[in-house]
């Protein structure tokens, strides 16, 4: 997982493949959520969560559609990945990764 750089109002589709050993896992049954916060110890989300959609279950593909919304901020991902018990797993390092919204250069 990368950084992720947004111009203000935009929407973009953000794809993963999710791995265990090397390999593409099988994620039939699970649920995955995309949450922005400007801050990780934060309440509020600056975006989301945004549920994710399961693109190819057995290669582990999925895809998150994430709108950045109007105001300019830096802050903090997280994605997380829910089994049919709902234990959560993280998949973003801890703390996040960098996720930033910014004006357009041209209007």
């Amino acid at each position: 997982m990368k950084a992720m750089s947004f111009v203000k109002g935009e929407t973009k589709t953000i794809s993963i493949q999710i791995k265990e050993n090397g390999s593409p896992k099988d994620v039939t049954g699970m649920a995955f959520k995309l949450g922005v916060k400007e801050r990780i110890t934060d309440a509020a989300y600056k975006i989301g969560p945004v549920t994710g959609t399961i693109d190819d279950a057995l290669n582990g593909k999925v895809s998150f559609s994430v709108a950045a919304g109007n105001a300019a901020f830096a802050g903090v991902y997280e994605i997380a990945m829910y089994d049919a018990q709902s234990k959560k797993t993280v998949l973003t390092p801890a703390g996040g990764m960098g996720f930033k919204v910014v004006e357009s250069i041209i209007d």
